[in-house]
């Protein structure tokens, strides 16, 4: 995607196509039904590529790669693995947090490597 100076999308690049919000908008797929005698019948229209289609996949392309970085690597990798290797090395077996804290961290270090 690129940005203007106040951070509004102007253009996203998508399959080697470049998608602006002033081009084609795109259609949605709409469907009308009839019913028959022996069974319904779906009319459904093809949609079109467009800059609401490539907004939407844009969208769904940065939550996918904000979750796996910020919460994949962030909370299991760096919290999880800390926690974990701390209150084995640092706390004794009988410390009330290490016994608190067991069941949360149960092979973490495991899963994740």
């Amino acid at each position: 995607g690129y940005f203007d100076e106040r951070g509004r999308m102007v253009a996203i690049v998508r399959g080697g196509r470049v998608y602006t919000p002033s081009g084609a908008l795109g259609t949605g797929r709409s469907c009308t039904t009839s019913h028959r005698f022996l069974g319904d019948r779906h009319l459904c229209s093809a949609w079109s590529d467009g800059w609401l289609h490539a907004k939407l996949a844009f969208r769904g392309t940065l939550f996918a790669v904000v979750t796996a970085v910020d919460h994949l690597q962030g909370t299991h990798l760096t919290w999880g693995n800390s926690l974990s290797l701390s209150s084995l090395e640092v706390l004794p077996t009988a410390h009330p947090l290490r016994r608190l804290l067991s069941p949360f961290v149960h092979a973490t270090a495991a899963v994740n490597y």
